[in-house]
């Protein structure tokens, strides 16, 4: 216990392992948060004519999200300040016009300057409006060609159909069983977990098998020095980091966030792996510019490769192949087959320190 707590007192004299973990702390706990910001703007809508059919247009946009607006100024300004990101105008007359075989134009769609998906929009309003007048135009159909169909029968059995589903039903389903909500913000997070985590491990081990820290080797053997000086000064990394990456989820949590807490598990396994594989690692690239060269190339390609922003893997279907070969993109690994990961890690772990053992011995001779 005695070596654990020296090393511990170590890494916080230094200045890059409290920084390290602060900067851990607040990445993460910032990255719970930027799903926000991906969020569509609403669509607004504001209904000028006072028919059944503009009534229940405005009824049915309403309840699909479309905020209401009791003037047309109103959503005019909401539109010019961004607020929204399109607009429909049902203008007085809209009802009777449409019904009459004059709908071309009778509605008015707007788009604020920046709008991000305004088709989306419009597409949705033109459903809406084909829907609401289908059985009106059902019903006149039935009364031209003499059946003695009364209107409110079409009407009901159109509604009827309607929320059954019988004419058409989109369901949206969710990979996970994350909150409602978040789902925008799950990329962010484990692109800041990925890189961050593999790099503060990556760049302790790196320290750890730097000539000063393997002159202990000569003096009291490789498996002792491993012992007493690498392994604690790996466990306390391993943990600081870790904390800070929880301590950021339990932040999260209290402030309505609570889906970065919840991957806390897939992060300790990854934590696990990086640590192995750092020290394997250590094997190969023997120089410290070597070490951090790969380590540029690895932080570069997970910006490039990783599904941060969008899955490039939907355009060149070679990149899903090859990725799992990047040591970032891992912590995804970890989440979707957290049991496997599990035991690759503990193997991998073992085997890095058994390779890094050698390694400290080979440097210190090699000194």
């Amino acid at each position: 216990m005695r070596t654990f707590f020296l090393a511990l007192k170590r890494l916080l004299r230094s200045v890059s392992f409290p920084l390290f973990c602060f900067l851990i702390f607040a990445a993460a706990l910032g990255s719970a948060f930027l799903g926000d910001a991906d969020r569509m703007a609403p669509a607004g809508i504001c209904s000028l004519d006072d028919s059944a059919l503009s009534r229940s247009i405005v009824e049915r946009l309403t309840a699909e999200g479309f905020l209401l607006y009791d003037t047309e100024a109103d959503l005019r300004k909401a539109a010019a300040r961004g607020e929204i990101d399109a607009g429909v105008i049902l203008p007085d007359g809209f009802g009777q016009a449409s019904l009459h075989g004059n709908s071309d134009g009778a509605a008015v769609f707007l788009e604020a300057e920046d709008a991000f998906v305004p088709t989306l929009y419009r597409n949705q309003a033109s459903a809406a409006i084909f829907a609401e007048k289908a059985p009106y135009l059902t019903a006149s159909a039935l009364e031209s060609a003499g059946a003695e169909i009364p209107r409110e029968e079409v009407f009901s059995e159109y509604r009827r159909m309607m929320e059954g589903g019988a004419l058409f039903s989109f369901e949206s389903v969710w990979r996970g069983e994350f909150p409602t909500g978040e789902e925008g913000s799950l990329s962010y997070i484990l692109g800041v977990l990925s890189v961050l985590l593999f790099a503060g491990i990556f760049v302790g081990v790196v320290r750890f098998s730097s000539p000063k820290d393997t002159e202990p080797v000569r003096r009291i053997g490789a498996g002792r020095a491993f012992l007493t000086l690498t392994l604690p000064g790996l466990f306390w990394e391993t943990a600081g980091f870790f904390l800070s990456a929880l301590a950021a989820g339990a932040v999260a949590a209290l402030l309505g966030r609570p889906l970065l807490l919840s991957l806390a598990g897939p992060a300790f396994v990854y934590l696990l792996l990086s640590a192995g594989l750092s020290a394997l690692l250590q094997t190969v690239l023997r120089r410290t510019e070597w070490a951090y060269g790969f380590l540029f190339v690895t932080v570069l390609l997970s910006l490039l490769l990783l599904p941060l922003w969008a899955d490039a893997a939907l355009l060149f279907p070679v990149l899903g192949k090859l990725r799992p070969a990047l040591p970032t993109y891992w912590l995804w690994l970890c989440l979707s087959h957290p049991w496997p990961a599990l035991a690759a890690a503990v193997l991998l772990l073992a085997a890095g320190c058994a390779a890094l053992v050698y390694e400290l011995k080979r440097r210190a001779l090699k000194d």
